[in-house]
């Protein structure tokens, strides 16, 4: 069987937008009867490995063997690194976050509020560093518009350049300082990020504000990569002079740069971002419904995306069909906002209820399988219908470090696309909360 068959049972299977976004850019040949994926980078390996290799085996049946860059994907999948980086001698800081596999700029939705931020993105992306008019990267606008997807993006971009890239939410570089100060490591964390760094990330920098000797370390390391020629990029939510509580000096600095802001989205470019997640999910949204969510009065993105889980999440729980219809009951009839609403408390108490369990006991250090694996299941809801952040998750749960509210993200939803019946029963699960 050719590649081109394959190509067209691949498309009516996926969808011809999801198939585009990430299948077309792997470079693929067909060796013997072997089907040769060679990804771009780790995202999309992830990404295929997770979403779609099921899709590929079941079009190729058993004709054909499939083998998606084995050099770079096995250490993705075994050490949740990429082989590449290990090639070149680099290591993962212990100060920076994962970046999100599906932050990358195939999957951003440009539009007329975004289109600058992003062409400035995409430029730094070519080449960090080395134009200082670019140096530093300011992104600002509201909640919810995309800012951390831009410059996840960027770091993707740098990583498939081998590049060393932190990526820290400005709170956690709060946190490190003030555990550094009180485990007197301070030398080793301004190695990590002035010598051992070629891209940093800084996401919501306005809650650097006020913290006297946060921003004192701060100033000296943006200064020490800024004269390496090392770039820096950060979001926020409001303009450098703006922000209460900042020094004069890193106020100077922000601004020595670019800054460039996100505003919100269009009517058009709101229907284009629910279809653009819809088909990532592998999901044929109809264009009315689409169209019907990005009527609802709400310019953030992830109320939008919110709306758009509630919609699917009925539908497959209760069989019926995903058009306006179901829309309407749905979202005409629940007026409350899921955000403003639904408490993370309520989540947690419904999954504790749900498995037999006293609050205090899903939230405590035990990781007694009884007990980790359903504050998983909660740690997942927060995130899918909630959308907070992985740091915010680990606070409600005795402080649980960022990396392990990702893990537990990831395995329930790994577990979704393995048991058909756990499937059902987080579907049930999400009807009943946002119902």
């Amino acid at each position: 069987m050719e590649w081109d068959s394959l190509k067209k049972l691949l498309i009516e299977k996926i969808g011809n937008e999801t198939f585009s976004t990430w299948i077309e850019p792997s470079k693929i040949k067909m060796v013997g009867n072997k089907l040769v994926i060679k990804v771009p980078n780790s995202s999309f390996a992830k990404v295929i490995y997770s979403r779609f290799f099921d899709d590929l085996v079941n079009v190729c049946k058993k004709e054909v063997l499939i083998e998606i860059d084995e050099k770079i994907s096995r250490d993705i999948l075994e050490n949740g690194e990429n082989s590449r980086n290990k090639k070149a001698g680099s290591r993962k800081s212990r100060y920076g976050y994962p970046l999100n596999p599906l932050y990358n700029f195939s999957t951003f939705v440009v539009g007329e509020g975004n289109q600058l931020a992003h062409a400035f993105a995409i430029a730094v992306s070519k080449n960090p560093g080395k134009d200082r008019r670019l140096n530093p990267l300011y992104i600002y606008g509201g909640v919810g518009l995309g800012k951390t997807h831009l410059i996840q993006a960027i770091g993707h971009e740098a990583v498939s350049k081998n590049l060393r890239v932190i990526y820290i939410p400005a709170e956690e570089f709060v946190n490190n300082v003030v555990q550094s100060i009180r485990l007197n490591k301070m030398d080793e964390m301004r190695k990590s990020f002035r010598q051992e760094t070629d891209l940093l990330l800084v996401d919501d920098i306005q809650h650097i504000a006020g913290k006297e000797k946060t921003q004192e370390e701060f100033f000296h390391i943006f200064n020490a990569l800024y004269l390496t020629d090392k770039q820096v990029v950060f979001t926020s939510q409001v303009p450098p002079k703006k922000i209460s509580g900042l020094t004069e000096q890193l106020s100077s600095r922000f601004e020595g740069g670019v800054m460039v802001d996100v505003k919100p989205p269009d009517f058009e470019t709101r229907i284009a971002i629910l279809k653009k997640k819809a088909e990532i999910d592998g999901i044929d949204l109809p264009d009315e419904v689409a169209i019907f969510i990005a009527s609802q009065k709400t310019s953030n993105v992830r109320e939008l995306e919110g709306f758009l889980n509630k919609v699917i999440s009925f539908s497959r729980f209760f069989g019926a069909p995903l058009n306006i219809e179901t829309a309407k009951k749905v979202i005409g009839s629940h007026k409350r906002d899921i955000k403003g609403d639904l408490s993370p408390a309520e989540v947690i108490k419904f999954v504790a209820r749900h498995y037999g369990l006293r609050v205090r006991e899903i939230k405590s250090k035990s990781n007694a399988k009884i007990i980790a694996f359903p504050r998983q299941v909660a740690m997942y809801l927060l995130k899918k219908i909630l959308g907070m952040s992985y740091v915010d998750i680990g606070k409600l749960f005795n402080n649980k470090h960022h990396s392990t509210v990702m893990h537990a993200v990831e395995k329930i939803e790994k577990l979704r696309h393995e048991d058909s019946e756990f499937d059902r029963t987080l579907d049930k699960m999400i009807a009943h909360l946002v119902s």
